[in-house]
């Protein structure tokens, strides 16, 4: 197995800069085609950081365990599904804080 990257930049270049956006374990079958198999991690671009947007796992092409998205300004959790073999399970979704405060101000 290895990873399969997709890249995006942060900016335009010569300004920007490329980040592994998408990575994705996998292997290829007999026919070809990529088998996603593995761990799965996804990422955006928060001004000029890269954060993590989703993370999950792949069993055999198909979803498997818990995914969960990002809420990429604060990095918070935003949504968890899960999933049993490619079958959705639950799918919960979390508030999200309003963009003039900050979840740690909130004491």
């Amino acid at each position: 197995m290895r990873p399969r990257v997709t890249w995006y930049w942060t900016g335009t270049p010569p300004l920007g800069y490329p980040f592994p956006a998408i990575v994705v374990y996998g292997y290829v079958d007999e026919n070809g085609r990529v088998i996603r198999h593995g761990p799965f991690i996804e990422r955006g671009v928060r001004g000029n950081t890269v954060v993590t947007a989703k993370t999950g796992s792949y069993i055999e092409d198909q979803p498997d365990g818990i995914f969960i998205e990002y809420q990429t300004f604060w990095g918070t959790k935003l949504r968890e599904t899960r999933y049993d073999h490619g079958k959705e399970i639950s799918d919960t979704w979390y508030p999200v804080s309003p963009l003039e405060k900050s979840p740690k101000s909130r004491r």
